[in-house]
């Protein structure tokens, strides 16, 4: 291997190939010129494959928390649509209510009204007829019979 080969990228794949008999052949300065090629080679391996690893690790920890975010938002969704349902029963209970409201209000101005009719009766009018008009319709009726 010469000087030019040794600057090429195919150094090193050369250096790889060389037969063990080959390898005896060369000096003792090529050899440590193919050691330190080797050795970078290898360092720079390491150092990328290192880099690589530590890339697996951040794009496994943020796999992770998309998968956590992903089941945090169905949950998020659902909760979202059994308070969607909550408040549609509370505004019809609440249109139930008003109704309610208004029913009684008017029971309690029709209450309101028979209260003073009947304050008013009891205060100044004659004594109540309701006993004697039955009574009176009920004799009548037997006068048609018997005139029958």
């Amino acid at each position: 291997l010469n000087a030019k080969e040794d600057e090429s990228t195919s150094f090193v794949e050369k250096a790889l190939n060389l037969s063990k008999n080959e390898l005896s052949k060369l000096s003792k300065e090529s050899l440590i010129r193919i050691t330190s090629k080797l050795a970078e080679s290898l360092a720079s391996a390491n150092s990328e494959k290192q880099s690589l690893c530590d890339t697996m690790k951040t794009a496994k920890v943020a796999v992770k928390e998309l998968v956590d975010l992903k089941h945090r938002y169905k949950e998020l969704e659902y909760a979202h649509m059994e308070l969607s349902k909550e408040t549609q029963k509370l505004k019809i209970q609440s249109k139930k209510w008003d109704a309610y409201k208004k029913t009684i209000q008017t029971q309690e101005e029709v209450i309101a009204k028979m209260q003073h009719v009947i304050e008013s009766n009891i205060t100044g009018m004659k004594p109540p007829l309701l006993i004697k008009e039955p009574i009176i319709e009920a004799e009548k009726d037997e006068e048609v019979e018997e005139t029958m």
